[in-house]
């Protein structure tokens, strides 16, 4: 497969600024999403700081040669809960929460020095895109019910107890939004 631009390519401005703004709502959706799926007090500007710092340091250490934007990732919102559930107190489950980010990290500087020396070919055979696109489909399929659940329980209440949004607005958001995503899936441009 092919890059349309490659690492160093400059997309023309206005791909670029269009470019831009979907990362931008992508990203920030995920990171406010994350903790406010959690729960338990944590932060989306905590979570939005933490991505902005992590972003920094990952483009320090590759000297700017890999345009990546590090925000919250879904895959750990079950070990993330788990850590809350075993805990006795919310202090041992943010113990937790630092304990699993520690490993998780540990285990990605582990992979990221065995690619630097053996390259990325075996990753390919160990992952191949037959396996990827399943694993992909799996989590946004175990998601989508809470998207639904989330949806269709409306009544969000701001920091007073106060109703923030309506139902019916939250139901109209995500019937916008779903039909967006069925047209641009179905009559949008393929590479």
């Amino acid at each position: 497969m092919e890059l349309v631009y490659k690492v160093k390519d400059r997309p023309p401005f206005g791909k670029l600024i269009v470019a831009a703004l979907q990362q931008l709502l992508a990203i920030l959706a995920a990171t406010i999403a994350v903790p406010a799926a959690i729960g338990h007090g944590m932060s989306a500007s905590a979570a939005l700081f933490g991505a902005g710092a992590g972003t920094l340091v990952y483009l320090l250490f590759t000297r700017f040669r890999s345009p990546v934007f590090l925000g919250s990732s879904f895959a750990f919102l079950g070990s993330m809960a788990a850590a809350f559930a075993g805990g006795v107190s919310m202090s041992l489950g943010y113990l937790g929460l630092i304990l699993g980010a520690l490993f998780a990290g540990l285990v990605y500087v582990v992979i990221a020095i065995v690619v630097k020396f053996a390259g990325v070919k075996w990753i390919d055979k160990l992952m191949p895109a037959v396996v990827i696109g399943p694993t992909v489909a799996i989590i946004g399929l175990s998601l989508s019910g809470n998207a639904i659940g989330d949806l269709m329980k409306g009544n969000v209440l701001d920091e007073a107890g106060a109703m923030a949004a309506s139902p019916y607005a939250a139901l109209i958001c995500g019937l916008v939004t779903l039909a967006v995503t069925i047209v641009c899936s179905v009559y949008g441009k393929r590479r």
